[in-house]
């Protein structure tokens, strides 16, 4: 069972991308003060969304991927993802039509908020990266 807390940035992902910010934007804005992610890095992501991130991936999934530094953990991340939304390409998600925009960013915030929580904490796990490696 989540906390309130962990509910809350999964809610306020949701309610970003609602609101009008993009996939990657809604997801790094709901961690931000868990990564101490700069507003510089949010903006940033305004060219993530859309099917626009690196590769054609999911841009809730890319900003997710962006924070996590361990190469085995972002892979079974992507796995998961892939297995809820049913890939992690951006156009092939939508074309399938399993997983609405919003349900991307909902399903990438739970997976991030996972690992917030495996990793009891409050600070960057693995160190921190930032995306796009803003600092």
């Amino acid at each position: 069972m989540s906390s309130p807390k962990e509910a809350d940035r999964v809610k306020a992902s949701a309610a970003a991308f609602s609101s009008g910010l993009n996939c990657a934007q809604a997801i790094a804005t709901a961690f931000q003060d868990v990564y101490n992610i700069p507003q510089a890095t949010i903006d940033a992501h305004k060219r993530s969304g859309k099917g626009r991130a690196p590769g054609g991936a999911c841009g809730a999934l890319y900003a997710v991927l962006e924070l996590i530094e361990d190469a085995a953990q972002r892979d079974v991340l992507a796995a998961r993802f892939s297995e809820i939304a049913g890939d992690t390409l951006c156009r092939a998600i939508r074309r399938e039509k399993r997983i609405s925009c919003g349900g991307c960013v909902e399903a990438a915030a739970v997976l991030l908020q996972e690992i917030v929580t495996a990793n009891n904490c409050t600070k960057p796990p693995s160190g921190g990266g930032h995306a796009n490696g803003a600092e």
